[in-house]
């Protein structure tokens, strides 16, 4: 009798031990799978970013120029509507919320110009200036680049990038389009690193205008620029310097810090997987930047990803 019953106890314990066994191994499985379906569904947002992405670029770089004016007003009897600093657009593509940025980057200040003409301390002064009134203004923290006469031929010299420009930071605190100002009320709305340098002052914001006039010794024509600027938005560099009414050497120096055209355009690209609105959900940032030669298609030049 005892000895059945420590079969019968041998027996039970084996079947406990491969039941433990069964769940593990399913549990195991089923970890596995959920792994699978979560990098999976991982690969098909990122796919599906990237196929958005380059297809929203190569729509919008076709007429940069063209898109900012689009729904913006013409004053009377303008021949041309009026050119704007930065338009948001969104959309919706397969469960993934696109919100676009396109930046007219002639109208922010460049660290570039400013380390050409006024050093490294002073530059960083006017790099806050530019950024005076937004919320979360960025400190500046400009590297130590190394003589471009070091570099090989094919590395461009200067700042390229914003990491060269602020302090660690993360992708969101450089643009907040969350508002209709939030292209321009936000540091990357104000400055860049790859426009030619001078500022486009029918398009710049004031304090924009005043870091780079600073730069040239013309801060007190600043307020002048950006008001004349304002009554007249498709006005001319030439007609500016005619109704400031400057000597020679100022402009000259106003020519070398502002100009009425633009050349150089971003376009952030953000996606999230979550509800609209909502703040939940994975997000993806891309930067890219592009330049054009005038009539024509902009040529890409730089992307950034985070």
């Amino acid at each position: 009798m005892t000895r059945g019953r420590r079969q019968t106890g041998y027996a039970l314990l084996m079947v406990l031990l491969v039941l433990v066994i069964a769940v593990t191994s399913l549990a195991a499985i089923s970890r596995a799978r959920s792994q699978a379906a979560l990098r999976a569904r991982s690969l098909q947002t990122d796919l599906q970013f990237r196929w958005g992405a380059m297809t929203c670029s190569e729509l919008i770089f076709a007429d940069p120029a063209g898109v900012l004016r689009g729904g913006a007003s013409s004053p009377a009897g303008a021949d041309k509507p009026t050119a704007r600093a930065a338009r948001i657009l969104s959309f919706d593509l397969s469960g993934l919320t696109f919100k676009l940025v396109l930046s007219d980057e002639a109208c922010k200040i460049n660290p570039n110009f400013l380390m050409r003409t006024c050093g490294k301390d002073r530059s960083e002064s006017l790099l806050q200036t530019a950024q005076a009134g937004l919320a979360q203004p960025l400190a500046v923290n400009l590297a130590d680049l190394p003589d471009s006469r070091d570099l090989p031929p094919q590395l461009p010299g200067g700042y390229v990038s914003f990491d060269q420009v602020f302090a660690p930071h993360r992708p969101g605190e450089l643009l907040d389009p969350s508002s209709p100002t939030g292209p321009t009320n936000c540091p990357a709305g104000r400055i860049t690193c790859w426009s030619g340098g001078v500022v486009n002052f029918r398009t710049a914001d004031s304090n924009v205008l005043q870091a780079a006039l600073a730069a040239v010794d013309l801060t007190s024509r600043a307020d002048s620029v950006a008001a004349f600027a304002a009554n007249n938005p498709n006005c001319t560099l030439d007609q500016l310097i005619a109704k400031l009414n400057l000597d020679d050497s100022q402009a000259h120096r106003l020519r070398s810090a502002l100009t009425d055209r633009s050349n150089c355009y971003s376009l952030w690209i953000i996606a999230g997987n979550g509800a609209a609105g909502s703040g939940i959900g994975r997000k993806s940032y891309q930067l890219r930047i592009a330049r054009t030669g005038g009539a024509g298609p902009a040529r890409q030049e730089q992307i950034f990803q985070w």
